[in-house]
């Protein structure tokens, strides 16, 4: 007899250790879909990480970045607490704002917002550089949190950008430098041409807006001259730097690009601008397109930049600036009647890939051609985030911009074919980058025209499940601990019942 029970006792138990291991089995691949991330969710968890580990109490502002692995290690390369950049300041408060007017009686942002708020209310009050683009951060401020203080920031910096043009040549200009590397190659007159396109397209806002016709005047021929020192006819893009009245650095970063056509979106919706739409149109088509050799159509994003002096692209690393791509994409396609869906498609995808999960959620400044982090650099930035979640909430909808500054005119369309999805080729060739010349050199272009097609390149290795709209980054619901408590309470119950029948035996 207690031959037969130990026998009963033993399937008993192989019973149970299966369940325990089909349940434990289970679990990962029922939970699998809470993973994936929704842009939403992207962008709340990353703005929760901001808050968490991004406030450097050294200058009451935000660190510029912090390792994955130990947020106590701040600032690299260099590790000096008391770097900071008021500008990726003034792009994450903006975020913050977004995500709360998108997000009713959610305060999750507010802690944040009070401690950053007044920091940048008076980094920008009185802000003198030649940023154009500041110009757009600080009236959708006005707009988000109907404080007149940042309107008034905004005109301000009109003021100040109409005042630095050379009323003769155009533009504003002078001394610089090529990078902010410490041995960079330097301009003893020039100037950097997304600083004077943005700047001047702001203008052009800015007088329609408050009503002064000289600072639209004075920014519509800006941008004039820009383009027609600057805009390359053969990639139909700009070139980046201007010295002594020739293109000293040919150089085509797809980040400044990205930003540039920003800035013609901006200012052409805005005020009805059909010239400034069509010529971002017309760059967002050269950068899709196969000639440039920066669109990689195999794994999908962009390439860091393109020396149209030489033809050569740096595919070493991918910036991740180039999500202002997936902004910018999103409000063409609206623009065009769905001209851009499929790069508007590739884009968001890049964005949620971009992201760092895992072990903090974050985007690193650069990463590796195939995506993830590029080399050592194991740290998130709080600029990486601002640009990336700035892109993710134009997507998602909400407040994106100023309203228009007066009713439209005449609308002049230029005249293109739909775009259609491209199949899948090979990348361009990529030849070694070329480093931008040291004294200044004047660039010739040959004009031809670009692709009319917006290729989109097909999914790469998916790194992580691809994104839903419903999920979330959260905690999963924790199945095999559950299971794992069943078993025990059944075998306690087993081992109960067995010692009842020794006793009555």
């Amino acid at each position: 007899m207690w031959a037969v029970r130990t026998r009963a006792c033993h399937r008993r138990r192989l019973a149970l250790g299966l369940a325990v291991a089909l349940l434990a089995i289970a679990t990962p691949l029922t939970a699998a879909p809470a993973r994936a991330a929704s842009p939403d969710g992207v962008v709340r968890a990353v703005l929760d990480e901001i808050d968490a580990h991004g406030w450097n109490p050294t200058v009451g502002g935000l660190y510029i970045n912090w390792s994955v692995d130990n947020p106590a290690v701040v600032n690299q390369p260099g590790g000096d607490p008391a770097r900071h950049d008021g500008l990726t300041e003034l792009r994450d408060l903006v975020n913050m704002r977004w995500y709360g007017s998108r997000h009713p009686g959610d305060a999750s942002q507010a802690a944040a917002i009070a401690r950053l708020e007044p920091v940048v209310l008076s980094e920008f009050s009185h802000y003198s550089s030649d940023k154009g683009w500041v110009y757009w951060q600080l009236l959708q401020l006005a707009d988000l949190t109907r404080n007149a203080a940042w309107t008034a920031d905004a005109r301000a910096l009109a003021v100040h950008l109409a005042a630095i043009i050379d009323p003769t040549a155009g533009v504003s200009h002078g001394p610089l430098s090529a990078s902010t590397a410490e041995a960079a190659a330097s301009c003893p007159d020039g100037y950097r041409v997304d600083h004077d396109l943005e700047s001047g397209l702001a203008l052009v806002d800015a007088g329609a807006r408050f009503g002064n016709p000289a600072w639209s005047a004075a920014g519509g021929h800006e941008v004039d001259v820009v383009v027609g020192q600057t805009f390359n006819t053969t990639y139909r893009l700009f070139a980046r730097i201007v010295c002594q009245g020739a293109v000293w650095d040919p150089h085509a970063k797809l980040g400044e690009q990205a930003d540039d056509i920003t800035a013609l979106l901006d200012a052409g919706t805005a005020t009805h601008n059909a010239a400034y739409i069509a010529r971002a149109t017309e760059m967002l088509d050269a950068l899709a397109g196969p000639a440039s050799g920066l669109h990689d159509l195999a794994g999908g994003g962009y390439f860091f930049s393109l020396d149209m002096g030489s033809g050569a692209v740096d595919s070493s690393y991918k910036e991740t600036r180039q999500l202002t791509l997936l902004g910018d994409v999103h409000r063409a396609n609206a623009l065009t009647g769905g001209r851009y869906a499929g790069a508007e498609a590739e884009m968001l995808r890049v964005a949620l890939q971009m992201e760092t999960a895992t072990p903090l959620p974050g985007y690193p400044y650069r990463e590796a051609p195939q995506f993830g982090f590029f080399r050592g650099e194991r740290w998130i930035t709080t600029e990486s985030a601002g640009i990336a979640l700035e892109a993710l909430q134009t997507v998602l909808g909400g407040v994106s911009g100023p309203p228009p500054v007066r009713a439209p005119a005449p609308a002049v369309r230029r005249p293109a074919p739909p775009v259609v999805a491209a199949p899948q080729a090979p990348p361009a060739p990529v030849q070694p980058p070329v480093p931008a010349p040291a004294t200044p050199a004047p660039v010739a272009s040959t004009p031809a025209p670009p692709a009319e097609v917006l290729p989109t390149a097909p999914p790469a290795a998916p790194v992580r499940p691809a994104a839903t709209a419903a999920s979330a980054h959260g905690a999963i619901f924790p199945w095999g601990l559950v299971a794992l408590a069943l078993a025990l309470v059944l075998a306690g119950a087993d081992v109960a019942r067995r010692l009842r029948r020794r006793r009555t035996s």
